[in-house]
């Protein structure tokens, strides 16, 4: 209901430091991302329904914030960014002074690049389009406003997909497991029954 209420106050909303999903809190993301009404019983009543309707568009950052739902890792698009080194770290204030300073020209480049894109858009190849076919477009569209061909974000969204597909498939027992053999002497055997390793893992990691 938190969730629901706050995706309902904003329409551009960011959560920090993301790490693990619910299936009901990805559920609700996903409606939110591609559009949806949240209907709950009205306060008081024995009738009334309360309708908010929900159509966000959402940012998460975190060391690992590919959810395993694929519903709402098929709406990702994921960016990777560089670590700051400790000599280019900025003070809050110096961020914001340089962003007021920088905002005109990222205004209008936005904008040049929208109103580029719009006259791109009906020329989109809609033979062969992925889920979520309407964002797919409106992506092509500003990647050919950017300069890119539509024959190389269509490379560069299958490759980013198929990242999105390993990633989202690395359980944590999986990194144990690495983690584990690391562990072990280099040559050495591990050898068992897979549920005596399992504990071995378990109590090593």
């Amino acid at each position: 209901e938190d969730l629901c209420l706050i995706l309902g106050q904003s329409y551009f909303d960011c959560f920090d430091n993301a790490v693990t999903l619910s299936k009901e809190e990805s559920d609700i993301l996903c409606g939110a991302i591609t559009g949806t009404a949240n209907v709950k019983r009205a306060l008081y009543t024995d009738s009334g329904l309360c309708v908010v309707r929900l159509h966000n568009t959402i940012m998460m950052n975190g060391i690992d914030v590919i959810p395993e739902e694929s519903d709402l890792a098929d709406r990702l698009l994921v960016l990777k960014a560089e670590r700051i080194s400790s000599k280019s770290r900025l003070t809050d204030k110096e961020l914001k002074k340089s962003f007021d300073k920088e905002l005109p020209e990222i205004l209008g480049s936005i904008f040049n690049t929208l109103s580029a894109a719009m006259s791109f858009i009906d020329d989109v190849d809609r033979s062969d389009l992925p889920r979520m076919a309407e964002a797919y477009i409106n992506m092509v569209a500003i990647a050919k406003a950017l300069g890119i061909e539509e024959s190389d974000f269509r490379r560069i969204f299958s490759a980013k997909k198929l990242a999105i597909d390993k990633a989202r498939c690395v359980k944590p027992i999986v990194e144990a497991v690495v983690e584990y053999m690391n562990r072990c002497d280099v040559g050495r055997k591990v050898e068992g029954f897979v549920e005596e390793i399992f504990k071995k893992v378990k109590s090593n990691y």
